[in-house]
This record gives structure tokens, C-alpha cells and sequence, in this order.
């Protein structure tokens, strides 16, 4: 199975190896980068394409899946001006790191200034294994379902959250 949507994945850790993993086989064509670049590296087994840059990652990509260790660090890769010029408008941001409310709201806002898109926050917890997602409707279109439904078995209508969604176990 192939889907056309080009995925990238910054931050490949506990829980972000796991998610570009199950990316891969879902067919999604998957970018990978993390600081650490062996935690990166054994995803090519699984036909991740394995960036040196968090800009050379997200080049291409229709969606940016950011699971990085928190704010701040998200902050620091986001404010990098390669990683800045890459992105294209309409560019979807997915917010997947453990970060503060005000801290997803502020990366959103700037996101929004380069005509990136950054409509869904995801609670960090239990990518190895499917879970139940909660979501605020108006946030999740069509395009972005089958990302989602990698990850989750079951979606719950829900009222609104932080950021747009929530993962239930």
C-alpha cells in the first residue's frame, strides 16, 4: 500500500520512532530526523528516508509530525531559518511533544505566520500500540484522517481541547 502524502518526523525517540515506524508501514512515504542521528538511522530499515537536518526532512513533506522532548527544544528546531525556508505553505504541523498549552499556542502562531498550517495537538502516550483518539471535529479534515488512523483504533468525537486532540488509552 502507497499513500501520497510525504510524512516527516522530527524527533525520533521512545515515542516518535514507534510513530515513524508504523508510518512506514502504513505506506506513507516517511522523512525522519532527531538530534541524535543513530536513533534516526535504524528506521531505514523500515524505509524511512533519514534526513541530516530537520530541514532537509520536512523539504518535501505535506505533513510535519513534531514529537520532540518539550517546548523549548520544539522552539529551538522551529525557529532554525533552513528549517524555516523549507517549509512550504499549507504545510500541516502536527504538535506531538509533551509542551505546555501556551507553548503549542505560541508555536502555532508563528507557524501561522509562514502559512503552515497547525490545526492538531496530540498528547504524547502509547504510539507503539494503537489507542483511542479523541478529537474536536472541526480540526481533523479528510486529508489528515489517514495519519491519524495509523495511530489510533477507535476516533471519539469529544468537545474541545488544548490544542485539538487527545489520545485515550
Amino acid at each position: 500500500m502507497s499513500n501520497k502524502q510525504k510524512i516527516a518526523v522530527l524527533g525520533t525517540g521512545l515515542m516518535g520512532a514507534p510513530m515513524a515506524r508504523n508510518l512506514c508501514q502504513a505506506g506513507f512515504s516517511t522523512a525522519v530526523w532527531n538530534r541524535t542521528a543513530a536513533k534516526a538511522a535504524a528506521l531505514s530499515a523500515f524505509g524511512a528516508v533519514v534526513a541530516d537536518h530537520a530541514a532537509e526532512a520536512i523539504a518535501e513533506a505535506d505533513i510535519v509530525i513534531s514529537m520532540l522532548s518539550d517546548g523549548p527544544t520544539g522552539a529551538l528546531v522551529q525557529a532554525d531559518q533552513a528549517l524555516r525556508s523549507a517549509l512550504r505553505p499549507g504545510t500541516v504541523w502536527v504538535e506531538m511533544g509533551s509542551i505546555k498549552p501556551e507553548e503549542a499556542r505560541a508555536a502555532a502562531e508563528d507557524l501561522a505566520r509562514l502559512n503552515v498550517v497547525s490545526p492538531l495537538e496530540l498528547a504524547a502516550g502509547f504510539c507503539q500500540d494503537k489507542v483511542q483518539l479523541a478529537w474536536e471535529p472541526r480540526l481533523l479534515d479528510e486529508e489528515q484522517n489517514p495519519i491519524v488512523d495509523v495511530f489510533s483504533e477507535q476516533l471519539l468525537e469529544c468537545c474541545p481541547v488544548v490544542g485539538g486532540l487527545l489520545l485515550l488509552r
